[in-house]
C-alpha cells in the first residue's frame, strides 16, 4: 500500500490508532533516518492493522471514524505519525505527544537538513544513466 494512501485513510477515518498505544515519543533523528532510509529504498518495516467493528473500536483523537468497520494501527505509529507530519505539514487526529522537538510537526527546513552520499535517482534519470 501506498504512503499516501495510508494518510488518506487517516484523513477519512479508514484507520485510526488504538487508545491503548503510547503516543508519540520519535526524535528528529528518528525521523531523519526514517527519510533516509526511504530515499535509499530500503525497508522501513511493515504496518500491523486490526480490522474491528467501529462501533466498538476504542480510538484515540476526536476524529470521525468510517461506519462499519475500522483498522486499528498496532504497530508502524512512530513511522505512520511521522511521515503524516511531514507530508500533511499537521499532527494525525490521533497525535499525543510534544510537538516541538519534532522535525514532523516544527518547520523542518528551518531547523534540519538531509543529505545523503548516494546520488538522487533523479540524478542518474536525467543524465542518462539509469
Amino acid at each position: 500500500m501506498k504512503i499516501s494512501t495510508v494518510l488518506d485513510k487517516i484523513d477519512s477515518g479508514a484507520v485510526a490508532l488504538p487508545r491503548f498505544q503510547r503516543g508519540y515519543v520519535w526524535s528528529r533523528r528518528q525521523v531523519r533516518e526514517l527519510v533516509e532510509s526511504l530515499y535509499r529504498g530500503f525497508p522501513v518495516g511493515s504496518l500491523l492493522l486490526w480490522e474491528t467493528a467501529t462501533e466498538g473500536a476504542d480510538a484515540r483523537g476526536d476524529a470521525h471514524l468510517q461506519r462499519g468497520y475500522v483498522s486499528l494501527l498496532l504497530d508502524g505509529q512512530q513511522r505512520i505519525t511521522s511521515l503524516y507530519g511531514l507530508i500533511r505539514g499537521t499532527p494525525p487526529s490521533f497525535f499525543d505527544g510534544d510537538p516541538g522537538p519534532s522535525p514532523t510537526f516544527a518547520s523542518t527546513q528551518r531547523r534540519s537538513s538531509f543529505s545523503s552520499t548516494h546520488p538522487s535517482p533523479c540524478a542518474r534519470i536525467r543524465s542518462g544513466s539509469t
